[in-house]
């Protein structure tokens, strides 16, 4: 299955993009998109603690999520300023 991938902030220069597709096995969760990045971004793992998802513009409670073909998931890092 595909699907999208919406990242934003550190992780997104990380990454070098703001968005990437992903080819994941059927039934595969948020935590197998966060394995499938880190293994190809190796920075990434330290950079998404802390992160709060949304999968289809809806936020999730846990990474154990179960995506299916065609999901947008959008990886939110935390913010901090004033």
């Amino acid at each position: 299955m595909k699907i999208n991938i919406l990242i934003f902030a550190r992780i997104a220069d990380i990454v070098g993009s703001r968005e990437v597709i992903l080819e994941l096995p059927d039934g595969a969760f948020v935590c197998d998109a966060c394995d499938e990045l880190a293994h190809q971004f190796p920075r990434f793992r330290d950079a998404v603690c802390g992160s709060a998802f949304a999968v289809n513009e809806e936020y999730i409670q846990s990474d154990q999520s179960i995506l299916r073909d065609g999901d947008t998931l959008a990886i939110i890092p935390p913010v901090s300023g004033g």
